[in-house]
This record gives C-alpha cells, structure tokens and sequence, in this order.
C-alpha cells in the first residue's frame, strides 16, 4: 500500500453531496485510520479491497494540497471544488479518516492545513475523535470565529470504547480536549455517532423481534443521560446518528464486544447495511433531545439514511442544515449548487 494517496479533496457521494450542508471535504489522511474503529463505514468500504491500513494509514502530500489551494485561492484553477473554496464554503475535515489520528503527531499534517486556511480566513469544520484538537498548538491554529468542532463518541464508558474504538482519545480525554476548545472560544458539538440502541429495534415501538429461544440482548453503550456531561464539556449541540451495520462492521463489532448485534435488527436494508426501523430510530432521538432541551443545548439528527432524511428534520435544532453549523459559526452559510442525486 502507498504511503500516499492522491483523492484528499472533493465532494461526498451519493446522497451526501446534495444533502450534507457540508460536503466540500479534504481528507489529510486515508487507506486507513489509527482509531481504526470496529463500526467505521469508510472501514467497511475499503478493508475488503485491501485498502485499509490502520497501522499506516496513508498521507496526502502536503504539497499537492497546498498547490491545489494555492491554484483556487488565486483563481488559478476551474471547476467545482475551485468555486467552492473561492466562494469560502467551509472545508470538512475527517471524513473517510480521523485527521487527528496517531500518524498527525509525527506528521503534523493536518496542523499545516490548518494554519494555513487560517491565514486564507477560510471556514472549516473539524471531525474528530482525538484529544489532540486540545492541545495549545491545536487551539492556537483555529480560527475562533470560522472554526467548527465536532467530537464524536459512541459511548462515554472509557473500557467500552477501549474495545470498539481501540487505539482513539479515551472519552474522559475527548470531553477534557471538548472543554478546552470551548474555553478558546471555538463552537463545539458532540457527535453521538453511532448512538448505540440499548434494546431490539421495536421495543420501544410494540413491533418487538420475537426471540422464541433467548432473551433481547441489551446493550448499555449509549444513553440519553450522557448529554449532561457532554453540555458540561462545552458542547453547543448534540447530533446523533444510529447505528447501522454493513456486514463487516457486524462481525467486527461482535468480535470486539462478544455480542452478535445483529440480532437487535429487523432486517431492514438500504445500501448493504442494516437499519433500525424509522420509528424506533425517532425514540431514542426524541429521547436524547429532551435532555439537550433540559440541558439547555441544540440537538440535531447527521444524515442518517436516503430513505429517512427528511424524517427527522422535525427535530433539527435548525432545519436547514443538520449539522447545525450555519446559525452558530462564522462564515458556515455559505454554499454552492451541486447535481442533485
């Protein structure tokens, strides 16, 4: 496998690019990530063709991305991707890969990119699961004004995000490095992503699976009460997405927590993943926004499937970008016209 990869800078696919308020993305690192992640989608996509390296995960060329940038500042350099940054559509970083993983501390790339999009005055939202982004050096390459946050966790049990989530920023250290970044004045959200279902899809719907044999399996990974420590963090909003299972990331997370998960599905399919039904999805977001309305913070549901996009916009704290990016930072309404799907 190359140590470099050449596809660092685009916009999502499929769905993604016309619905994600964000999806002008630039990807520091790739064909892997440290944290390597037992429920990652970009995993799932990649291991199976062998381009998946979590111990050296590849870099990008911190020339190519400087030229490329340097070319779309200037006006240099056409289409769309140009237009878009030209235009100060905030760059998304950590999409496919963390771009705060292990490999940053000896590489430093994604801190290059950063103070240089600084300097450029550009807008740019942050995706990460590493303690890192607390660090002076970190917090003194933001923008205050036209940066954007986004912690991700899967639980808050330190030993149980040691199996799923085994080589990331524990979260007592992610919620530590969230509050420092709130301290500097910088918007944070917390990404409960993937909310982890305590209970089979329709238990808390009437429409159970019948387990004629065995018990439901529960799990206790996720749960709505975990919104008071990440407000007291620093978190400005909480967005969650469900859970979803290819078939790769079942047999990995069964692997790492000794429980077959996909026993909790109904069997719904969208794209080679398992889905919870929508119902039993909007449960446990309605649950988890009634303690962010309590605790007096946003909430918001991610870009969860093409079938139930717009069922929870309802629930959206702002219902014209699910990220909640645009009403809360510095430069984050601007957007550009894409193809739709």
């Amino acid at each position: 496998m190359s140590d470099k990869y050449g596809a660092f800078m685009g916009f999502g696919g499929a769905g993604e690019v016309w619905r994600c308020f964000y999806s002008l993305r630039l990807d520091t690192y790739g064909k892997g990530c440290g944290h390597d992640c037992a429920y990652c989608y970009a995993k799932s996509s990649l291991d199976f063709r062998r381009m998946w390296n979590p111990k050296d995960p590849a870099s990008a060329s911190w020339e190519a991305i400087q030229r490329k940038l340097d070319a779309a500042f200037d006006g240099q350099s056409r289409g769309k991707v140009a237009e878009a940054l030209r235009r100060g559509v905030p760059v998304r970083l950590g999409s496919m890969s963390d771009p705060l993983q292990p490999k940053e501390v000896s590489l430093g790339m994604t801190y290059r990119l950063l103070k240089y999009l600084r300097g450029h005055g550009h807008p740019v939202l942050i995706m990460t699961k590493s303690a890192l982004i607390g660090d002076d050096r970190y917090i003194d390459a933001l923008d205050p004004k036209r940066t954007y946050v986004q912690m991700s966790f899967s639980t808050l049990h330190n030993g149980h995000a040691r199996l799923i989530e085994p080589m990331a920023s524990s979260p007592t250290e992610r919620l530590a490095a969230m509050e420092r970044v709130a301290d500097a004045g910088i918007y944070v959200a917390a990404r409960y992503c993937p909310y982890m279902p305590s209970h089979p899809d329709g238990y808390w719907t009437g429409n159970p699976i019948p387990f004629p044999h065995e018990p439901p399996q529960v799990l206790a990974l996720s749960s709505p009460e975990d919104v008071w420590r990440l407000a007291e963090a620093g978190a400005g909003t909480v967005i969650a997405g469900f859970l979803r299972l290819s078939p790769w990331s079942a047999k990995w997370l069964k692997d790492a927590l000794a429980i077959d998960i996909r026993k909790m599905f109904s069997g719904k399919f969208e794209r080679g993943q398992l889905h919870y039904s929508a119902a039993e999805k909007r449960h446990y977001f309605e649950a988890l926004k009634h303690v962010c309305d309590q605790a007096g913070i946003r909430f918001s549901v991610c870009y969860d499937s093409d079938d139930h996009y717009e069922t929870f916009r309802d629930l959206w704290a702002d219902h014209e970008d699910c990220c909640d990016g645009r009403m809360n930072v510095e430069g984050f309404d601007a957007r550009i016209e894409l193809p739709s799907a």
